[in-house]
């Protein structure tokens, strides 16, 4: 065998990545962003990911365009973060979907379209992103770039929820408490309330401490509320 020697690795890794290899450009990447065998240079790292972005690695186009909306001195390239996380978002990433949607909602490097960002909301929240869950079930909530449907919007809620997101926690409790889309249930709504305010979410802190206090769906209890 021979000794480990990871900065001669990373003096192949590179030569292998300068003659066009794919699995050595991320590997590469990875080196220099990580500072393995080579002193970090996220710069440096942002190019190979980059190169291998551009030779159809899904992966790497979501840490390209990550690394963009990362670093504050890259944010006016944001136009290039967002077709990075299309072209990821379309090869099926959930996560590039999540992020393409927030830049199509917010209307960061392209113009705003809700109807579209509502369209990868829901691919991402279907493939098990508990963010977009949230996102899409607030979309459905309000009927924006979506038809509303509260009862969509609840079980979009009570996934989010179910991942421990503590938002979709505190949404989905006031669907219950409201009978919105759902059977209105304050034993449950108030179980959602805590367990998001256990979660240190605010407003849910609020709508648990008053169902205390009104002993409504918990037992009334004035020295906790």
């Amino acid at each position: 065998g021979i000794k480990k020697d990871i900065r001669e690795s990373c003096h192949y890794y590179k030569i292998l990545a300068d003659f066009g290899n794919k699995n050595a450009i991320v590997i590469y990447a990875n080196m220099l962003l990580k500072g393995e065998g080579i002193s970090i240079n996220k710069r440096g790292a942002a190019q190979y990911f980059k190169k291998s972005a551009d030779k159809g690695n899904v992966k790497s186009m979501l840490i390209y365009a990550n690394m963009i909306m990362e670093d504050q001195s890259l944010y006016h390239y944001k136009e290039e973060a967002c077709h990075y996380y299309k072209k990821s978002a379309e090869k099926g990433n959930e996560e590039a979907m999540f992020h393409y949607a927030n830049m199509l909602y917010n209307s960061e490097g392209t113009e705003t379209n809700k109807k579209e960002a509502a369209y990868f909301y829901e691919k991402s929240a279907n493939k098990g992103n508990h963010e977009a869950m949230l996102k899409y079930g607030t979309m459905l909530k309000n009927g924006i770039g979506v038809k509303r449907n509260h009862a969509m919007a609840s079980n979009y809620f009570k996934n989010s929820a179910d991942k421990g997101n503590i938002e979709g926690m505190l949404n989905y409790g006031l669907m219950l408490k409201n009978g919105k889309g759902i059977k209105k249930d304050l034993y449950l709504a108030a179980d959602y309330f805590f367990r998001s305010a256990s979660k240190g979410n605010i407003d849910a802190m609020y709508y648990y401490g008053k169902m205390l206090k009104k002993g409504k769906g918990v037992s009334k209890s004035l020295g906790d509320a």
